[in-house]
C-alpha cells in the first residue's frame, strides 16, 4: 500500500472515532435521566429543546429549570443533582397541579403535561429513530470506519512495499 492509501485509510479511521465520541456524549443524558429516576421508556430531547433532534440551548421551561439547577453541559452528575433540585423544589413548569418530577415519572412531558408514549416519537437526542438504533448523524462515521477498515484489509493483503 502506497504512502497515500494508508493516509487515507488512518484519516478515515480518526473521523470516525472523533465523531463517534461527539455524538455519544449529546446522547448521554436521556439515559441518565431514564437511570436517575426509574422510568421505563426514553424522554424525548424535545423536552428540554425545541427541536426533536436536540442540541442546541434549552429552549422548553423543564430544561431551562434544570440549567437554573446547576446543568451544566455533558456533566451527568450535574443533572443528576439538578433533577433532585427539581423535585425538591416541586417546580411544575406547566402549571398543572403536578411537578415536573411526578409528569415524567408518569411519562408525560412536563411542559405540556401531554403524554411522550406513541409510534412516531423518536428517543433519545441527536436524532435517534428507536432506543438502541443506529443514529442518522451516526451514517458517516460508520462510512468513514468501512473506508478505513477496506483500506486497512487491502494493505494486510498486497504485503509489505516491494523495492
Amino acid at each position: 500500500m502506497r504512502a497515500p492509501q494508508i493516509l487515507v485509510a488512518v484519516s478515515a479511521l480518526a473521523t470516525a472515532m472523533g465523531v463517534g465520541s461527539a455524538a455519544q456524549a449529546t446522547s448521554g443524558f436521556p439515559d441518565t435521566i431514564v437511570a436517575h429516576l426509574g422510568l421505563n421508556y426514553m424522554p424525548p430531547c424535545s423536552v428540554c429543546h425545541a427541536s426533536a433532534s436536540g442540541g442546541g440551548p434549552m429552549a422548553k421551561p423543564f430544561g431551562i429549570a434544570l440549567q437554573q439547577r446547576g446543568l451544566s453541559p455533558g456533566n451527568d452528575s450535574s443533572l443528576e443533582t439538578a433533577l433532585d433540585q427539581l423535585e425538591a423544589d416541586a417546580v411544575d413548569s406547566d402549571g398543572n397541579g403536578v411537578t415536573d418530577i411526578a409528569q415524567m415519572r408518569a411519562g408525560n412531558d412536563p411542559n405540556t403535561g401531554e403524554s411522550l408514549y406513541g409510534p412516531e416519537m423518536t428517543y433519545g437526542c441527536v436524532g435517534t429513530i428507536a432506543r438502541g438504533s443506529l443514529q442518522d448523524d451516526a451514517w458517516p462515521t460508520f462510512a468513514a470506519l468501512l473506508v478505513g477498515l477496506f483500506g486497512l484489509m487491502s494493505m494486510r493483503r498486497r504485503g509489505p512495499p516491494r523495492k
